[in-house]
């Protein structure tokens, strides 16, 4: 058989596999040998479309690609962009004239360029006009991701873009406004800084809370209890609050929703001076009633030690005060604090222990205890030198 003749569903299948082990660059090489395999490279090439961190003259050339080529404006799901913090008007309509033809994007991930080593990942467009990129497009998404615009302007995007089922603007401080009608009605995930979270009941299902240094955080997290009804999964990623322990974030989380299935707490702060000891937490976990996942990950050494459980602890370490606290960087420790949880809460079905210092990966470990369903079912338990959870990417496989 002839290679052109090979069906398109092999040749996506073949080129899908070429993809997994290199990058976009390496479908390149196809793109020469005949149409047909133009076609069938393109479908993938701009299907998911990554341009973070590429400087603007690669996102110019994309826009100027798309524009002309309506078939392959029509072929991209996925856009990932990084954007100057100050986007020149001829850029801001070029690209907001390739947006538009896109008409079936449904994954858009929008960034700031970072020029300069001092300018801050955090910078935002502060004025509303640079909206217009968005505003008034013929696509529907289903997912946004944004770092890049002002949240507390309320323009027609929101108004557009009721379909949003997964929400991410972790840098932003406000939920978005729509004074005409109630912004995404059909929300299921959000990642959001706890002072941006609706004051409004929704759908919600899936709620990824990231606390900075900031000691309002904790006062903000009161915000969760509208959304008692419907939340399954709280996933808390702890980026600078050192004002802030796991202990507060389980009481409060067990305070306003003890019917929570899932909760993740990820400790991704830098700091290396932090040595809290953390108070027992097997009594905060009590009030949950129907807690099946677990998850606690470290990524710093000694902000995360907890104390042992009196009540169970052997008679005999009594006098060894050292032997008081888990230390997660420990594995023996972290599969005997699983162990203990797991023993203590009949629920719960999985819990998973990481630990890794700040880039330093040969120090990771993890540890994994399951349980079946059904009654009776033994513990099983695994042990890995990698940390196996990763919040981002588990936050945005909530929606399909």
């Amino acid at each position: 058989m002839a290679l052109p003749t090979l069906p398109p569903e092999i040749c996506l299948e073949i080129f899908s596999w070429v993809l997994l082990d290199g990058t976009p660059a390496s479908l390149y090489p196809f793109l020469r040998v005949c149409r047909y395999y133009q076609a069938q490279a393109q479908h993938l090439l701009y299907h998911n479309v990554d341009l973070s961190g590429c400087d603007l003259q690669k996102v110019r050339s994309w826009c100027l690609g798309v524009t002309r080529h309506q078939h392959l404006a029509h072929r991209v799901r996925f856009l990932s962009l990084s954007l100057p913090v100050t986007l020149e008007a001829r850029d801001n309509g070029k690209i907001g004239h390739a947006l538009n033809r896109c008409v079936n994007l449904k994954d858009l991930w929008i960034e700031p360029r970072i020029e300069h080593a001092h300018q801050s990942s955090l910078a935002y467009i502060n004025h509303s006009n640079e909206w217009r990129l968005l505003d008034k497009r013929a696509f529907r998404l289903r997912k946004f991701t944004d770092t890049y615009f002002n949240m507390s302007c309320s323009p027609p995007f929101w108004r557009d873009q009721q379909d949003i089922r997964l929400l991410s603007i972790v840098q932003s401080s406000t939920f978005p406004l729509n004074y005409d009608v109630e912004p995404l009605p059909r929300l299921e995930s959000l990642a959001a800084r706890p002072q941006a979270l609706p004051h409004r009941t929704r759908n919600l299902q899936y709620l990824q809370l990231h606390l900075h240094d900031n000691s309002r955080d904790l006062e903000h997290m009161t915000r969760i209890r509208v959304h008692q009804s419907t939340l399954q999964t709280l996933s808390v990623v702890r980026i600078g609050a050192k004002v802030i322990s796991t202990f507060d974030i389980i009481t409060q989380a067990a305070h306003f929703l003890p019917d929570l299935t899932n909760l993740y707490i990820t400790d991704s702060r830098d700091t290396m001076k932090n040595d809290r000891e953390e108070p027992p937490i097997i009594p905060v976990l009590e009030q949950f009633t129907a807690l099946q996942s677990l998850v606690l990950q470290v990524c710093c050494p000694n902000v995360m030690r907890f104390h042992r459980d009196l009540a169970v602890f052997e008679e005999s370490h009594e006098s060894n005060k050292t032997m008081l606290a888990l230390d997660m960087s420990r594995p023996d420790d972290r599969f005997a604090f699983a162990l203990e949880l797991m023993d203590h809460f009949r629920s719960l079905q999985r819990i998973e222990i990481g630990f890794q210092r700040r880039l330093e990966p040969a120090t990771a470990g993890t540890c994994i205890l399951t349980r079946g369903k059904e009654p009776g079912m033994e513990i099983s338990s695994a042990m890995y030198d990698t940390l196996k959870w990763d919040a981002t990417e588990d936050f945005y496989s909530s929606v399909d």
